[in-house]
């Protein structure tokens, strides 16, 4: 499990991006926002399991 904190950049960068994707989307008034919700979620847990990781 510690291997995810190698990844912490890659996952920093795939849950911005695909954030700003999805605040972009909800701006412009376009529903289609799916991968990138899950691409952002994605990111998310890959950095909370990084930290979860360290913590142990």
């Amino acid at each position: 499990m510690a291997f995810l904190v190698y990844l912490l950049p890659v996952s920093c960068f795939l849950f911005v991006n695909n954030l700003v994707s999805v605040i972009e989307k909800v701006h412009k008034d376009d529903k289609n926002t799916g991968f990138n919700t899950i691409g952002s979620t994605l990111g998310l847990l890959l950095i909370t399991g990084a930290i979860i990781a360290t913590q142990s």
